[in-house]
């Protein structure tokens, strides 16, 4: 085989679509066992992330795998996905983070939508809504008329532990 055939070969083969079998994200990084091309399988290859984002994806996902300097022993994976639970329903520019159990924040043409099926927590020591505090389950509030004046603590509503 000629140099620029070798060449040639090398560069094909350094970018291709994968399918993942397995994934460990127990320690610092996210390692796939991928199938390439020909059902081809590589483990122990690193999936690269953006900053602040990180996920653990599904086996049955697909990754777009490059190959550093066309070798196949030293791949990387890309561009993750899984069409088995991406939303269908977003109009052009809106963007979606996802699970596959129905978990959803939606950035949206008109609003930002949450949508938990299962429960919806959020860790904070102050919460507000347009500048005002918002108050839950055991913080005192003030009443300020009525029979009921006084510094109070909230009992029940907003904040109980199901």
């Amino acid at each position: 085989m000629s140099p620029l055939a070798r060449l040639s070969r090398r560069l094909q083969l350094m970018v291709g679509r994968c399918v993942i079998r397995a994934v460990e994200a127990s320690g610092g990084r996210i390692l796939l066992t991928i199938d390439g091309l020909d059902d081809e399988a590589s483990d122990r290859v690193e999936l690269a992330e953006p900053w602040g984002l990180t996920s653990a994806p599904l086996p049955g996902a697909e990754a777009v795998s490059l190959s550093i300097m066309g070798e196949r022993g030293h791949r990387v994976a890309l561009s993750l996905g899984d069409r088995r639970h991406r939303p269908r329903d977003l109009e052009p520019g809106e963007t979606s983070l996802f699970d596959d159990t129905g978990n959803r924040i939606d950035i949206l043409r008109d609003r930002i939508r949450i949508t938990a099926p299962q429960r919806l927590e959020i860790v904070t020591p102050l919460a507000t809504i347009n500048g005002d505090a918002i108050s839950t389950v055991g913080d005192r509030v003030q009443v300020g008329a009525g029979s009921s004046a006084g510094l109070w603590p909230l009992v029940e509503g907003v904040g109980v532990d199901a």
